[in-house]
């Protein structure tokens, strides 16, 4: 390498070599195989342009994580690391690149706020940890941005590291949007971020007349639904029982198991309706579970009393 470095050297003090020549690609080469030594040569050279071809050389640095090579570039005279409404920032956010990331917010040009906290909504997306928490302990970054994207998107991909983080900042409510958060949850049946969720006492998981339950029991979420009953604000049996009536209407019988185990919970509601949509729908297995409870089968002889054949 050092070799190398002497002869680029003596290279750029011969008056034919134009070290900028094939749009620089000199300088695309050093970028793109780290070289420092190199890069630093081209970079004291007038002729050589840094931002050239849409700043290339600053991304392609930050993307394989040439931290050295990439504050080379950023400190040149020529660089405006704001370019294109912040992109570099978003991207190094994007990509994961936490030691660019630190660099480019201490530049006095670099804006993390840009497109509406873009930064810190990708990062919990991507789920990049580190990266986050240099945005969050940034004063000028949002974390509540649009309406807690980042806790919804770290929620979204499984990200519990990054959810943790998250919940930690005072400036976030996980109770928001009537609790969206473990609504989403309930629909997704992710499990871990739920435990998360639910062990922060600012979250109410019977919100919406115990929404999270019906809707687990709805999508067949067995394990997110045994979860969900440890919590003493929830009561599987709220709006008459629908928890029960859906799980054995859609043939979800590990739900209906667990149901049925609840104190709170009336498997013969509206005349042994969860039964009936069982027979009727053909879910043998949720029909049989029913049966063996003796409310609901004495509810069935009874009926076959009244209606002899």
């Amino acid at each position: 390498m050092r070799n190398h470095t002497n002869l680029l050297k003596l290279l750029l003090k011969h008056s034919d070599v134009l070290p900028h020549a094939n749009s620089n690609f000199a300088l695309t080469i050093a970028v793109q195989q780290g070289h420092l030594q190199s890069l630093i040569l081209l970079l004291n050279d007038s002729r050589v342009d840094p931002t050239c071809r849409n700043n290339f050389a600053l991304e392609i640095t930050c993307k394989n994580g040439f931290v050295l090579c990439f504050q080379a570039i950023l400190n040149h005279q020529n660089i405006d690391p704001s370019y294109k409404d912040n992109h570099l920032i978003c991207f190094a956010a994007s990509v994961g690149q936490t030691d660019c990331l630190r660099l480019l917010l201490n530049h006095h040009a670099v804006d993390p706020t840009t497109q509406n906290n873009y930064p810190i909504r990708i990062a919990a997306k991507e789920g990049h940890l580190d990266c986050l928490q240099l945005l969050l302990d940034d004063p000028r970054v949002d974390p509540t941005v649009n309406q807690n994207e980042p806790l919804l998107s770290a929620i979204a991909r499984q990200h519990t590291s990054c959810l943790k983080l998250l919940l930690k900042d005072p400036r976030i409510d996980p109770a928001s949007r009537h609790n969206l958060a473990i609504r989403v949850l309930a629909m997704n049946g992710d499990l871990e971020p739920l435990q998360i969720l639910l062990a922060d006492s600012r979250i109410n998981p019977s919100t919406n007349n115990n929404e999270p339950v019906i809707t687990c029991a709805f999508n067949g979420h067995a394990h997110s639904l045994a979860v969900l009953l440890t919590h003493p604000l929830v009561d599987p049996s709220a709006r008459n029982n629908l928890a029960i009536a859906t799980a054995a209407s859609n043939g979800f019988h590990e739900c209906v198991q667990i149901l049925l185990s609840h104190p709170k919970v009336d498997p013969t509601v509206d005349n042994n309706y969860p039964y009936r949509m069982a027979i009727r729908n053909q879910h043998v297995r949720c029909a049989d579970l029913l049966l063996q409870d003796s409310r609901v089968s004495d509810l069935v002889k009874l009926s076959e009393a009244s209606c002899p054949l």
